[in-house]
């Protein structure tokens, strides 16, 4: 059998560790998956909310690393359980227990002056990238 999922999108709360009865670490939070179709009636893309547990050195690396809003990819095993409510009626919960965790992007750095990213990289004027520290081979024609 196969039991694996991945997901991408953006972290609902800040990841917070936490200490199990046992000593180790683990963080959980919320990652919202936007969908691929927008809705007709609201003219809004919907999301799905899905939770997501992580342990030890990757619950380190997420809680350090990742704040509200950034995105992640997540990906691991499904896990399923029952929960009662306070009256009684029972819920199934699921959540990914995820082995893996990646930045969702690259982390852009500041604009270099006289350098706007957005732009075609034909047009960067050769003292931004001198500026840069970007090395420049000599038998390049700039």
């Amino acid at each position: 059998m196969l039991n694996r999922v991945a997901i991408m999108g953006r972290i609902t709360q800040k990841p917070e560790l936490q200490t199990a009865d046992n000593g180790a670490v683990y963080c959980s939070f919320c990652v919202a998956v936007s969908r691929d179709y927008i809705n007709r009636e609201t003219e809004e893309r919907e999301a799905d909310f899905v939770d997501v547990i992580v342990w030890r050195g990757l619950a380190e690396f997420v809680s350090n690393n990742f704040d509200k809003g950034d995105p992640i990819v997540v990906d691991g095993p499904l896990r399923t359980k029952m929960l009662t409510r306070k009256d009684g009626s029972k819920v199934k919960s699921t959540t990914i227990l995820a082995d893996k965790c990646y930045f969702g992007s690259v982390r852009r750095p500041a604009p270099v002056s006289g350098y706007d990213p957005d732009e075609d990289d034909a047009d960067i004027p050769v003292e931004a990238l001198e500026e840069a520290g970007v090395s420049i081979p000599e038998d390049q024609n700039f």
